[in-house]
């Protein structure tokens, strides 16, 4: 199917509430959903399983295979149960993966977030959301979360669901056995940190040909020089560049730095979580 055509059947399905089935490319199978908003990058919509719904669900339109209508008795049956009348828009601004992880629908909400294509999947709690990814409080199967959050860019990110059976429960019982962190109190205790590294570029990378390394600065906020330092690693891999080594780290104040590029930085990262500054030099020196 063509771009348009997904996106001129998929809002077809809202206004008219149909059942849709829905093909994507990093899975066999298929998913139905009653849409709830479509745009030209992402979809967002009700999982259907069963005659019930199943939670909220995001995800791209590049990875839309095809879209058909479900054309059989199911959808009528979810018409007499009274399952389409439960279809509801949450308001979710899906202009850009930042508005949507700062929505007030996503706080404090147990979440999952995954990259289907490498078999990715984290369940957790938003710490925050910045201009190029989001930071999870996430935990595994024990329900013991990670020391660090993790940062998790919108580039790798196919799928987003939150409000489904498995993230509700799971919530539920992390908030009867009080396992649940302070995210305030986590939030409170971070600062902002000065990473100075160098980094080339990483293989395959356009940045290949022209340059020939970087030195980085980057401002990052984190509890930790631990966190901090992985924190700027993976926004350097992020960014199609590998790590060499640090020149220097340390907790910084404002009052540090006098340039005006820098102040902007170190404010950025107040606001966003990291902000960066690139000095690079050609390939041949």
């Amino acid at each position: 199917m063509k771009k348009q055509e997904k996106i001129d059947l998929i809002a077809l399905g809202i206004r008219k509430a149909q059942l849709l089935r829905m093909y994507f490319r990093y899975d066999e199978n298929y998913f139905y959903y009653y849409p709830n908003a479509v745009n030209e990058r992402l979809i967002l919509a009700q999982e259907e399983d069963d005659f019930q719904l199943d939670g909220y669900h995001i995800r791209r339109i590049s990875d839309l295979k095809k879209a058909e209508i479900k054309d059989d008795l199911c959808p009528e049956i979810n018409r007499w149960k009274g399952i389409t009348d439960k279809i509801c828009n949450p308001g979710i601004d899906l202009s850009s993966w930042q508005k949507i992880f700062e929505s007030t629908q996503l706080k404090n909400t147990c979440v999952i977030v995954e990259n289907e294509a490498e078999r990715d999947f984290y369940i957790g709690y938003i710490k925050s959301a910045s201009a190029r990814c989001v930071s999870l409080y996430y935990f595994g199967a024990n329900g013991q979360f990670e020391t660090d959050p993790v940062d998790i860019p919108y580039s790798k990110i196919t799928h987003v669901a939150w409000d489904t059976r498995y993230s509700t429960t799971w919530h539920q019982y992390l908030t009867a056995q009080a396992m649940l962190p302070d995210f305030d109190a986590l939030a409170a205790s971070e600062k902002i940190y000065y990473v100075m590294a160098e980094a080339v570029p990483a293989q395959n990378s356009e940045e290949r040909t022209q340059f020939g390394g970087a030195e980085i600065s980057i401002w990052v906020k984190a509890a930790s020089k631990k966190e901090a330092l992985k924190k700027a690693r993976a926004h350097i891999r992020a960014e199609g560049w590998s790590f060499v080594h640090t020149d220097d780290l340390y907790a910084a104040k404002r009052d540090d730095f006098d340039d005006p590029a820098s102040l902007a930085c170190y404010d950025e990262a107040e606001a966003d979580g990291l902000s960066s500054i690139f000095y690079t030099w050609p390939a041949d020196q």
